[in-house]
């Protein structure tokens, strides 16, 4: 039903053989206006689901071109360095033409969006498919929350009280920096999500018998983390119980209203000089009652459980994460989960490979065929 809704939209496309446009072969380029769709909906759209004839990587500078004919004219679509770009033959309507067509690529991307969910679910499924790397972004967040905590609680000075002297002063260095410090370690958990992703294709990762689509979108962060590095002594034992209490003190209950799990609650005690803060928590022995702790050296030993899991990993897969800094995307297609095991096989030249990968790269960013 969709396909053919899509294709009614697109009654009046045709298909053209398409060529590269070089000066004088009678292509004439139209100027790009802001409102265009992006070149990936157009792909999609006009080769992927309407089939329309196109060529890949036909020239420097050029991904593809698609040749289509809409009432006796002829256009040319191209996804260039700088984006797309359209070429039209003849003069009598060319404009009309390239304007509807294009404004009907993105009334109809909803219909596109819908039936390439079952393809793009199977090839994600199967290996098919690149992760981009975003570890810069995410680390950049984490230190920058955890570097603005650890001047605040400096300033705030070590061991001393609220209610010494400037309270004022004191109260709003420690806020603040315990504001900082809680956006650290939510920075951190996000990045190492997204660091077990990439790790995962150095960790024998195998989507012929493992469902990629699942262990990226449903699995927990612990379940991630212990499929890249999976528990071998009492030490990774001790070393991941002390991030899951970093995640059920911290992170959890400023990702949940300020409530713990396992039946946690932050609540105010009442006693004869007033209130006291306090953790209450129920599990099998009963109920439990925890003083809350916000003194610097809290968090100074918060950051000190990250940094020891940081080095956790790195122990495992020094080769891993190398190539997640390096910026690279990872792919997790058998012929590249193939070529990672064979890079790692030699780690005395795993920077060279490092060398070709961003080769590879700028070359694809420059479109450098």
């Amino acid at each position: 039903m969709d396909r053919e809704a899509l294709r009614a939209a697109y009654r009046d496309v045709e298909g053209l053989e398409p060529e590269v446009p070089f000066s004088g072969s009678g292509w004439n380029q139209v100027e790009k206006e802001d409102w265009w769709p992006d070149p990936v909906l157009v792909w999609l759209t006009l080769a992927e689901c309407l089939e329309c004839p196109s060529l890949s990587k036909p020239i420097e500078k050029s991904l593809w071109i698609i040749g289509l004919r809409i009432r006796n004219v002829d256009l040319l679509l191209e996804h260039g360095k700088f984006g797309l770009k359209a070429h039209v033959r003849g003069s009598d309507g060319g404009a009309e033409a390239l304007e509807g067509v294009l404004r009907r690529v993105k009334r109809t991307q909803s219909i596109v969006e819908k039936l390439l969910d079952a393809v793009v679910e199977e090839r994600v499924r199967r290996g098919e498919v690149t992760i981009c790397n975003d570890l810069w972004a995410l680390t950049s967040r984490y230190r920058y929350f955890r570097e603005r905590a650890e001047d605040l609680f400096a300033q705030a000075g070590p061991g001393e009280s609220w209610f010494s002297g400037d309270v004022n002063a004191k109260i709003g260095l420690r806020s603040e920096g315990h504001h900082n410090a809680v956006a650290a370690v939510d920075a951190y958990f996000s990045r190492l999500e997204h660091l077990m992703v990439l790790l995962a294709a150095f960790a024998g990762f195998d989507p012929a018998t493992e469902d990629l689509a699942a262990f990226i979108t449903n699995c927990n962060w612990d379940k991630k983390l212990l499929r890249v590095v999976p528990l071998r002594d009492a030490v990774d034992d001790k070393r991941y119980r002390a991030l899951r209490r970093v995640k059920e003190a911290i992170r959890n209950p400023s990702s949940h209203g300020g409530f713990h799990r396992n039946e946690r609650a932050s609540l105010l005690v009442h006693s004869r000089v007033g209130a006291i803060p306090a953790t209450l928590r129920r599990d099998e022995s009963g109920m439990s009652l925890r003083l809350r702790r916000w003194a610097r050296e809290t968090f100074e030993e918060v950051f000190e459980v990250l940094d020891d899991c940081d080095a956790w990993i790195s122990e495992r897969h020094p080769l891993g994460i190398a190539f997640a800094e390096a910026g690279l995307d990872v792919a997790f297609n058998c012929g590249s989960l193939e070529e990672y095991v064979r890079a790692m096989e030699k780690p005395e030249e795993f920077e060279k490979y490092l060398d070709y990968k961003r080769w590879q790269k700028d070359n694809a960013a420059n479109m450098d065929w």
